[in-house]
């Protein structure tokens, strides 16, 4: 399985408090994850910080065999930490996912949930499969994270639902390729400004218009 350093930092800050353990020998550690980085005790006491440009390293190795992994970043495979905190991996509880967004066993989203107001259901699953089709880059202005900010923000992207779910009021079948496409966060802003949500041919008309005076 392959990780990007946002996918795996989301997970970690979620995932802190949990009991770890290395994998080799079963040792007790403890991390917290920081804007650095992620800090990690051991059951020695000692502690060390893993900067992010390590973090961006070690998941551009990790999943690709192991001779390959020590090859391209050894030490961090050796020491054990960030291999564990990988392995217990889970998409659902990554928190750079967005409000609307919560995990489901079945792509359908719509369906209201009462929290403190209500809320509609977004699949974080059907958000991956839209990037696998429509990548990365923002279908309204074609800006893309990995591209300015590098791989630590690679893959990082709102997806936005073309048929917005506040007027089905109900569940339904989601088309990851048909129903979802990749939009940059401001442009999500201005799509969702009007009520009942701009349409991307709408919003790039207004870039055009902006850009051709």
């Amino acid at each position: 399985m392959s990780l990007t350093a946002t996918e795996f930092l989301a997970f970690a800050k979620i995932a802190q408090h949990d009991h770890w353990e290395t994998q080799s020998n079963a040792k007790t550690f403890w991390f917290v994850v920081s804007n650095k980085g992620i800090t990690i005790t051991t059951s020695k006491g000692t502690s060390r910080t893993v900067g992010n440009s390590e973090i961006v390293k070690f998941c551009a190795a990790y999943g690709s065999g192991r001779a390959n992994e020590l090859a391209r970043a050894g030490k961090l495979f050796n020491k054990s930490y960030l291999s564990a905190i990988a392995s217990k991996f889970d998409l659902g509880r990554t928190d750079f996912r967005f409000p609307e967004e919560v995990q489901t066993d079945s792509l359908k989203e719509g369906s209201v949930q009462t929290v403190t107001v209500n809320a509609f259901e977004r699949n974080p699953e059907a958000r991956r499969r839209c990037i696998e089709v429509h990548g990365t880059s923002c279908a309204v202005c074609n800006f893309n994270f990995g591209k300015v900010y590098g791989d630590f923000a690679r893959d990082f992207i709102h997806v936005h639902h073309l048929h917005p779910l506040a007027v089905q009021r109900a569940e339904h079948k989601v088309d990851p390729v048909h129903d979802l496409r990749p939009v940059c966060p401001n442009c999500h802003a201005v799509i969702h400004m009007r009520n009942g949500c701009l349409s991307i041919e709408e919003v790039k008309a207004m870039l055009q218009a902006d850009s051709n005076p």
